[in-house]
């Protein structure tokens, strides 16, 4: 059991590595919101998120690899569809430095595509990193988070960001947290970032 628990905690350290090598090597100044900072943070929601539902240590792994690779994809790409390139460098990753078993493999591939909007998680491994990528929209940070987003969006195309806050609320009042606990947890502040927002679009018409 013990050699098994280091086996894990190796090929954990190994993705870590990989990951942070990618954001040194790939400098993107206009990922404001997606980047290395994010990723850490999202790495340590689904440990959290997993602790509180009882994800066995096999399921831990898989999500904490797919935390570390899930927006990797946006070092290589325009950010559409860098989901699909996150799954690409993870492959690369097991090419480069670590071969996984190919169920373990799948798993991983199957929880970075997950994060892809719109979702539609089909295990709990995959319910828990959507809830982990997207844990912000029920704190008191949301605003500030929210704005980060925009700012990236507008320096990655070039172009500024036309009804972001009315975009931004469709998406938080169709978004759901999946895990019991995010839905405890964070259901009442998204709740109220959805008021936030709501009154924001109506003081910005008042003006106009």
């Amino acid at each position: 059991m013990q050699h098994r628990k280091f086996k894990m905690d190796h090929v954990l350290h190994y993705a870590e590595r990989y990951a942070i090598n990618l954001f040194s090597s790939h400098p993107h100044p206009e990922l404001i919101y997606h980047d290395l900072e994010h990723t850490r943070t999202v790495v340590s929601r689904v440990l959290e998120i997993g602790t509180h539902e009882m994800l066995n240590d096999a399921d831990q792994l898989i999500v904490s690899i797919a935390a570390w690779f899930h927006d990797t994809g946006h070092l290589v790409s325009s950010g559409r569809g860098h989901e699909e390139k996150s799954v690409e460098l993870f492959v690369q990753f097991l090419h480069d430095e670590y071969s996984l078993h190919t169920d373990l493999q799948t798993a991983v591939i199957q929880c970075i595509l997950a994060t892809k909007m719109p979702t539609s998680p089909s295990d709990l491994r995959q319910m828990v990193i959507w809830d982990a990528d997207t844990y912000h929209l029920g704190t008191s940070d949301f605003l500030r988070t929210d704005d980060n987003v925009r700012k990236e969006f507008e320096l990655r195309e070039n172009m500024p960001a036309e009804d972001w806050d009315i975009n931004s609320l469709r998406f938080l009042e169709q978004h759901r947290f999946y895990t019991g606990c995010c839905q405890q947890k964070f259901d009442p502040g998204k709740q109220k970032n959805i008021y936030l927002l709501r009154t924001k679009i109506q003081q910005e018409k008042l003006k106009s």
